[in-house]
């Protein structure tokens, strides 16, 4: 009797550390969804601030909202006890707008040719190989089908490995660029430290996609969690980009807002010079004889 007591107490503790867990990786992606999420909505002011929130920063917007969806499924799962594919099809479209981003926020001026080119297509392939995996994951959370599973599980880890290989080209890449940056390149302090930022965000993307693939063959809760935390500090500094790209933009528009505003003020001042004396800064009526 002692020892099924001692049984069911170990049982409640393990099921309790696992929901401990879960919650605190459900948590940190929701915070880490936050600092891209809050700055982007607190930016929102003008008409234009909205349309560039579907345009420009399309993929930042899917991110964050992924990022959000993927900490409930995992919650939900956790309760309701669905089939795993339903968290990799959000692993997914997680890894499709994460690839998009770090593609997009490298400076194609310190690209070769060959390489951007060889990078391109790499993602494009990548982003392809992830858009097949979507529907055998869908079909298999619906079905008992073993075979299926099967295929989506084989399609999900195809998935994953493609998805390192990209993040580890860009990753090489921007590294390569951090080195060979001239010090009189445009925003040079700028471009540094958005390279750095992609670093580390590569890096911990990696580790992501690695987790994800063995969350895939294993379908550990802990396993799953790990991603999460993986991928919620490969958020958090994608947030960092967000932030200083918006800063720069918007430091941007400020100066040439300033530099038209001069020039409506200089083309004003040109058609005064008949009205004005240049000497004087009198009415020319004022001196005309009566």
């Amino acid at each position: 009797m002692v020892m099924k007591c001692r049984s069911a107490l170990h049982k409640a503790l393990d099921h309790s550390d696992q929901w401990f867990l879960l919650t605190a990786g459900a948590a940190f992606l929701c915070y880490c969804s936050q600092a891209m999420f809050v700055p982007m909505i607190q930016g929102l002011k003008t008409r234009e601030d909205f349309r560039r929130l579907f345009t420009t920063q399309i993929f930042f917007t899917c991110l964050s909202i992924t990022g959000v969806a993927v900490s409930l499924v995992y919650l939900l799962q956790g309760i309701l006890g669905f089939s795993r594919h339903v968290v990799l099809v959000w692993h997914n479209l997680y890894c499709m707008f994460e690839m998009m981003i770090a593609f997009t926020r490298i400076p194609r001026q310190l690209f070769t040719p060959t390489h951007y080119a060889f990078i391109r297509y790499l993602m494009l392939l990548s982003q392809f190989v992830q858009v097949c995996a979507i529907p055998w994951h869908i079909i298999a959370a619906t079905t008992e089908s073993k075979g299926i599973r099967s295929i989506a599980t084989y399609s999900h880890i195809i998935t994953c490995i493609f998805f390192i290989i990209t993040e580890l080209s860009t990753l090489l890449a921007s590294k390569k660029m951090l080195r060979e940056i001239p010090p009189d390149f445009e925003q040079f302090t700028v471009t540094r430290t958005v390279l750095l930022l992609l670093v580390e965000a590569n890096s911990m993307a990696m580790i992501a996609g690695i987790y994800s693939l063995l969350y895939a063959v294993f379908g550990k809760l802990t396993v799953g969690t790990i991603c999460m935390f993986a991928g919620g500090m490969a958020f958090k500094t994608y947030a960092y980009v967000f932030r200083l790209t918006r800063e720069c933009r918007e430091a941007t528009r400020s100066r040439e807002d300033s530099n038209k505003t001069a020039e409506t003020v200089k083309q004003r001042d040109s058609k005064n010079e008949n009205f004005w004396d240049p000497t004087t800064k009198i009415r020319q009526w004022d001196v005309l004889p009566l």
